[in-house]
């Protein structure tokens, strides 16, 4: 479904907090490179608070590396907005919008686009058949069990048609 795929390039990138408790800085990610061909799917493993969520979040663009560079399809991303960059995240915690319907959830990132209306319905109405909530357009979000939820997630991601689609954590609520 997605146009064209693109590799990822992260080159010594770095994200730098300050601990509330102490106001010492720490490494969430240090000095960090990989390199992602297009079309590959790679799985980051590690234990909780490793800087998992912190990497997905600098190349969709969400946090700033504040060392290093993050490459997308040959190009630095390092000062795109999130809408700016080709790439989609479905978050953990699926980040729906409750007081939007699954057809709005859906649609929010192609109304941004600013694609007319009945683009905008062909590719909600042909994405949410391909999940599998074909009829459920009008519910509201909180009206879902918490897989057809996950499903909205996913589905207003491909939605989108990026080049990199990062999942946070997807397997962790089934």
């Amino acid at each position: 479904m997605a146009k064209e795929k693109k590799g990822i390039s992260l080159r010594h990138i770095a994200k730098i907090y300050q601990d509330p408790k102490t106001g010492k800085d720490f490494y969430a990610v240090k000095d960090t490179s990989l390199e992602i061909e297009p079309g590959s799917f790679v799985t980051l493993l590690g234990p909780s608070g490793c800087g998992k969520t912190t990497t997905l979040r600098m190349i969709a663009g969400f946090e700033s590396p504040d060392e290093g560079e993050i490459y997308l399809g040959g190009e630095p991303i390092n000062d795109l907005t999130p809408n700016k960059r080709d790439t989609a995240m479905v978050f953990q915690s699926y980040a729906l919008l409750p007081h939007y319907n699954v057809y709005d959830n859906v649609a929010y990132g192609l109304k941004l686009r600013k694609l007319d209306k009945e683009t905008i319905r062909k590719k909600v109405t042909d994405i949410l058949k391909l999940v599998g909530l074909e009829g459920r357009e009008g519910r509201m979000t909180n009206q879902l069990s918490g897989g057809q939820q996950q499903r909205v997630a996913l589905a207003r991601a491909l939605v989108l048609e990026p080049g990199v689609l990062l999942f946070d954590e997807p397997l962790s609520n089934l």
